[in-house]
């Protein structure tokens, strides 16, 4: 990883110099990787975490044209015997 240098012309403010600084930080990716290793993180959480954004980043079923399958059967076209009426009523 390296250290983004930022030199200041002669003619630029500070806030200028500030704000190319800090653009070419962002673009180096300096603080996602210091809010990463600010607190350890577990292997299993880090797959989990990695699984999750694998998860997201796939289209829905919907997007992809598929059609959706029901997680319970259909029950429309079975025909089952209804059960015999008990003697005495009820």
């Amino acid at each position: 990883m390296f250290v983004p240098l930022v030199h200041v012309k002669e003619d630029e403010s500070f806030e200028n110099a500030m704000r190319r600084f800090k653009r070419k930080c962002e673009k180096s990716g300096i603080l996602s990787e210091l809010k990463k290793r600010q607190h350890y993180e577990k292997p299993s959480a880090k797959r989990k975490r990695k699984m999750i954004q694998a998860r997201k980043k796939m289209p829905s079923p919907a997007a992809r044209g598929t059609p959706r399958l029901s997680s319970s059967p259909s029950f429309s076209g079975l025909s089952l015997p209804l059960p015999a009426p008990r003697p005495g009523g009820a």
